[in-house]
């Protein structure tokens, strides 16, 4: 691919040097956005955009005056205003009732209102729901015995155990120098035999072994 030749310009506002593509040659004027911000030409754009809109030094008086008197007389922000405010706003639907969306969920049945992004995504009336649906049909128990044990696990003394040393002790690689956290009674013999989980997961219950050997073990004893 052939290289365009760049052409040497310099910047209105601050003189530097910069390389423009030819074609650019005429649009570029600046070498930064910085630059074109704090441009004459910006500065004269602004105030002309702002020519109808600028109020006189009376008018900015008159409007200063009228401020401090509502400030003063608690007008503003005050408790008088906030009641003034609330009564106002009483019995009147809120700012964002039209944009809601009516669902109904899918766990529980109740119709709920969903808000901006979740008219696409939502399906649930609350989180409680959400937890209910997607655990259904599962063993809960079972997955809290898990987790129970596995905390004990990891709390006990492990460099204590034969095989601490070896390199990649994890319970997903299968290389065949790693090695796996064995529970000599497996998890799911202490769940399904009712053994309480600080017996299955304690240190004298723990040994090092080969991952293969452990992913062939099983639930065997």
């Amino acid at each position: 691919m052939r290289k365009v030749k760049r052409v040497k310009k310099n910047c209105l506002t601050c003189g530097s040097d910069m390389e423009v593509l030819p074609k650019q040659i005429d649009k570029k004027k600046y070498c930064s956005r910085k630059c074109q911000w704090s441009s004459k030409e910006r500065s004269e754009k602004i105030r002309n955009a702002n020519k109808g809109v600028v109020f006189s030094e009376e008018r900015k008086s008159k409007i200063s005056k009228r401020i401090s008197e509502l400030h003063n007389e608690g007008e503003i922000y005050g408790e008088e205003f906030k009641k003034k405010i609330s009564a106002a706003l009483k019995g009147k639907p809120a700012w964002n009732s039209g944009t809601a969306t009516i669902k109904e969920c899918i766990n529980c049945g109740d119709e709920y209102k969903s808000i901006g992004k979740r008219k696409l995504t939502s399906k649930y009336c609350s989180m409680q729901c959400r937890v209910e649906y997607e655990n259904s049909g599962r063993d809960i128990d079972k997955i809290e015995y898990y987790k129970q044990v596995w905390k004990i696990t990891e709390s006990q003394p492990l460099y204590e155990l034969n095989g601490y040393d070896e390199t990649k002790r994890t319970r997903i690689d299968l290389d065949e120098n790693a090695y796996h956290i064995d529970h000599i009674i497996p998890i799911i013999y202490g769940y399904e035999n009712n053994i309480p989980p600080e017996e299955v997961g304690n240190i004298k219950n723990l040994q090092f072994i080969p991952a293969i050997e452990n992913h062939k073990k099983s639930k065997k004893l």
